[in-house]
């Protein structure tokens, strides 16, 4: 999650994030967002700044092992998108 939020520029109380944590069934799920200027790139490699980005996250604790599903892309788009997303991860877990 931190990771995550670190490729943002702007510093954490800049890029509105947001974490919500929630169970599911038996099964505990935390949701991670913000918004600000992305840093997109591999790791170790140069970076682009993509301002007006915005960031869903979601970590899902499994028995077999955490599960990481992240999306990002513009603000607006990403926002629209939200609960769709939610929808997705927690279709899975019923």
């Amino acid at each position: 999650m931190e990771r995550w939020l670190r490729q943002f520029e702007e510093p954490r109380e800049k890029i509105n994030s947001k974490v919500e944590e929630a169970t599911i069934g038996k099964t505990k799920v935390t949701y991670v967002q913000a918004e600000g200027t992305y840093k997109s790139g591999m790791p170790g490699g140069p970076l682009t700044p993509m301002p007006d980005y915005a960031l869903l996250g979601t970590i899902i604790e499994a028995a077999e092992g955490n599960i990481f599903v992240r999306m990002t892309g513009p603000r607006e788009l990403v926002k629209a998108s939200r609960d769709d997303f939610k929808k997705m991860i927690e279709s899975g877990l019923k």
